[in-house]
């Protein structure tokens, strides 16, 4: 009888010291880790609560920032659910998608493979720990976490304090923050709003910028779409998230939200994206759409619709969620609204105009910077390169217009550029312009 007691005592003390543990960790996180306006936080609050969830969304801020529940709900009929995360990639695609399964019944699962992080994009520990954070304790979250980074990431993944150890010394940002705790707002996950964006309900963000006159540019040159643009791990998680929806019965679709087409355009050869995902959708036997090669006379996107060169702004994503659930929804074919390929895309609805411009400066070079006007066929173009250093008030003509594309700023200098395309020499035929800083 001793021996047993003695043995549920241990029982009871192991538990005990776990319990406690959890509870530390609880209480270290409330004091040190601000998500007071985390909408991953509040996303996965609204995942937990769901009464159903027959549509799931999956991937990055291309999902979240492009399909609009309130939208999709009418069309399909259903509940739908945008489980988008930052930087969302294919492994923590998978973990959400067995937690979906292990509590509701989805009839489809729609995830958006954005070439940037199919390629086995490296985002760090923290595109995990966005989703790790808020999940409920099971295996599967602990299986996620050892998976994306081994010991370190489940130690960090448990324990979030960790991660913000320095933060217990700064007394005046733990007075801060649990202020802001201490509120309505935070314990009843009330939906977090910016400047420019807020939080719209089941995953969804609305975006209020807009690429100004679609003057759309970039500071740093595109990673190019190689012939192996599907990383292997990536391929791994999709292969396993086909599995799963087949043992469940659930199809599985691969889509890639719209872009600008500057990007597209700069980062190489899209079709070449496309095809490798079609054949690898075929094998795992899921379905591929592109919605890049949209007819714009179906989706009609320029400058207004995007926050960016990279995502949907909420006016774009409105667009596109409409059409969206028009195409899976049969009243659009896949003949009406895509071209055969991107390349017959850019030839219909393109001819010589400038996309964009990138204006980057040169590894290792100090103040030397080169320009590129990406256009979607070839021609004529002619740089002018405008400075205004800081405390000036004008900008002044550093050179051009000429073919030159590259040209140095002035030394020890610090300001702003404001580049021209023209289409002549002489500077009349302005084509595009994009300034920053230097």
């Amino acid at each position: 009888m001793k021996k047993y007691q003695r043995i549920i005592r241990r029982v009871l003390g192991v538990i005990g010291f776990f319990l406690v543990l959890a509870l530390s960790n609880e209480l270290f996180r409330f004091l040190v880790v601000d998500d007071v306006q985390s909408y991953t936080r509040v996303t996965m609050h609204e995942f937990y609560h769901q009464d159903s969830i027959d549509v799931l969304f999956l991937g990055s801020s291309h999902s979240y920032r492009s399909l609009d529940p309130e939208i999709t709900d009418r069309f399909f009929g259903s509940n739908t659910f945008n489980a988008g995360t930052s930087s969302q990639l294919p492994d923590g695609s998978c973990a959400l998608l067995r937690e979906v399964c292990g509590r509701y019944q989805p009839k489809t699962v729609y995830m958006e493979v954005y070439y940037g992080v199919v390629c086995d994009y490296d985002a760090g520990p923290t595109a995990t720990y966005v989703i790790s954070d808020y999940m409920r304790p099971s295996w599967n979250k602990y299986e996620y976490l050892w998976e994306s980074g081994g010991q370190e990431d489940l130690v960090h993944g448990l324990i979030l304090a960790r991660r913000n150890w320095q933060k217990f010394f700064d007394f005046p940002y733990m007075a801060e923050l649990l202020q802001k705790k201490f509120t309505p707002e935070y314990w009843q996950y009330a939906y977090p709003s910016y400047d420019n964006e807020y939080y719209a309900g089941k995953g969804f963000v609305y975006n209020l910028e807009e690429v100004g006159d679609g003057w759309f540019s970039s500071t740093e040159p595109f990673a190019p779409i190689g012939d192996d643009a599907i990383g292997e791990k990536s391929r791994e998680s999709m292969e396993e998230m086909a599995k799963i929806c087949e043992e469940e019965g659930i199809q599985l679709v691969l889509y890639s939200a719209p872009m600008p087409d500057f990007r597209l355009n700069a980062a190489g050869d899209y079709d070449s994206f496309v095809g490798q995902m079609e054949a690898f959708a075929e094998r795992i036997g899921a379905e591929y759409v592109d919605f890049n090669l949209c007819r714009e006379s179906y989706l009609p996107l320029d400058g207004s619709c995007f926050m960016d060169d990279n995502h949907l702004n909420g006016k774009g994503a409105e667009r596109f969620s409409q059409v969206f659930g028009e195409y899976f929804t049969g009243s659009l074919t896949k003949e009406k609204l895509f071209y055969e390929s991107y390349q017959e895309k850019m030839e219909q609805e393109y001819h010589d105009e400038v996309l964009g411009i990138i204006c980057a400066q040169e590894e290792g070079v100090e103040g030397s910077y080169w320009v590129d006007a990406v256009t979607a066929e070839e021609r004529p173009v002619y740089y002018a390169v405008y400075t205004k250093p800081k405390g000036e008030e004008e900008y002044m003509l550093l050179q051009g217009p000429s073919s030159d594309s590259t040209f140095e700023t002035p030394n020890g200098q610090h300001g702003y550029l404001h580049i021209c395309v023209y289409g002549d020499v002489q500077g009349t035929e302005l084509l595009h312009q994009m300034k920053c800083n230097y």
